[in-house]
């Protein structure tokens, strides 16, 4: 939803005005055109959100839906000449929306975009610096700006170390001690300065940084961690002021078995198939598992602590109408849900049922068999 007036292209030596009707008015000297929709144009437009100094009736371009299309009319430019641009413009609350003024050598089509590859060409790379100066004084009068730092790059013979960063170190394991965790890796191929250790509880997360410029082959983590919560380590290499990938594969550490009654969030989970996770908007933050499939599923390793019902409680979201899975104890099916809906993929609503346990070890699944639904945590309470 835009406004426009005052639309003017001058010819500056001689001062003639070559756009027909650039206060507009009415529709006279203006063509439609669009790619697949229209906005609704109004050329006599006249509310108070007018654009400042905009003098009379203005032109108005707004839709309530997707559009891509606008109004243009001809115009002759001679070679050599110099020429000014100028209008008033005001947003009268658009989302997700701009507008744009094109000077292209052709009629626009209906169906066809007008991009700016459509504006007259100069080959940066084989023109003189003449052409070039003169390509862009097209445009506008304003002189463009010289980023020093990248200019010295470019003319120095200095070589770039970009793409020559050290090898990441491997095999990263965790040794467990009663109060602490020992994190060792195999040495970098390359030739290192140190290296730098990390902790997240998100697998796709380099995390909370715990050491840096380490000299040895170890990093012994002494800090407190929460329970029933799954941890990621990662280690990179340093030369100079270079630092190495992660590589692909983490050291994990579960910090205890699940315990029920208890809640599980669901993305701390022992095993997946088909699963990602996000951060969410739910209640207490965190991160929930989405970007679901039909047969997906993630599975916890639990610890019942006493046989018996238990009501149990799904955090859900999604914007599906047909979300379903199956609650998996050891193999066996104890509860299955269908038809969740909630409107919003982070709209999240609590579903409840109850389940009847044995008490024991046992591995828990979750087994989605329908469309796809968000999930941030589940809780279970003996009746």
């Amino acid at each position: 939803d835009v406004a426009l007036d005052s639309i003017s292209i001058i010819n500056d030596e001689t001062g003639e005005e070559l756009i027909l009707n650039g206060t507009f008015g009415s529709a006279n000297g203006w063509t439609d055109w669009l790619v697949d929709a229209a906005p609704s144009v109004d050329f006599i437009y006249q509310g108070d959100a007018v654009p400042t100094d905009s003098e009379g009736a203005s032109l108005r371009l707004s839709s309530t839906s997707a559009v891509n299309g606008g109004v243009y009319q001809r115009v002759e430019l001679q070679g050599g000449q110099s020429y000014s641009l100028n209008g008033v413009f005001k947003d009268l609350g658009s989302t997700d929306a701009w507008a744009e003024i094109y000077l292209v050598p052709e009629a626009p089509v209906n169906g066809v975009d007008v991009l700016a590859d459509a504006m007259f060409k100069t080959d940066l790379r084989t023109a003189s610096l003449e052409d070039i100066e003169r390509y862009y004084s097209q445009f506008a009068d304003q002189p463009y700006a010289i980023d020093g730092n990248l200019l010295a790059w470019m003319r120095t013979d200095q070589q770039s170390s970009l793409y020559s960063l050290p090898e990441a170190p491997a095999n990263v394991a965790i040794e467990l001690t009663d109060s602490s965790r020992i994190i060792t890796w195999s040495a970098s191929e390359s030739e290192v300065t140190g290296y730098s250790v990390y902790r997240s509880d998100q697998l796709d997360a380099l995390g909370t940084l715990l050491a840096e410029g380490v000299t040895t082959l170890s990093y012994t983590d002494e800090a407190e961690l929460a329970e029933a919560t799954r941890y990621f380590y990662r280690v990179t290499a340093t030369a100079s002021d270079n630092k190495s990938s992660h590589g692909s594969e983490p050291a994990t550490l579960l910090t205890s078995v699940r315990v029920i009654p208890g809640q599980i969030e669901a993305e701390n989970y022992d095993a997946e198939f088909g699963i990602e996770t996000e951060a969410t908007s739910d209640e207490w933050g965190g991160s929930n598992i989405g970007w679901i499939d039909t047969g997906d599923w993630v599975e916890y390793e639990v610890e019942v602590q006493t046989s018996g019902i238990y009501t149990v409680e799904y955090r859900v979201a999604t914007s599906m109408t047909g979300g379903a899975f199956d609650l998996v104890l050891d193999g066996n099916i104890v509860d299955s849900q269908t038809g969740i809906a909630t409107s919003g993929w982070q709209n999240w609503e609590t579903v409840t049922s109850t389940v009847t346990l044995e008490a024991g070890t046992q591995i828990l699944r979750v087994h989605f068999t329908g469309e796809a639904v968000n999930l941030n945590w589940l809780k279970f309470s003996l009746n």
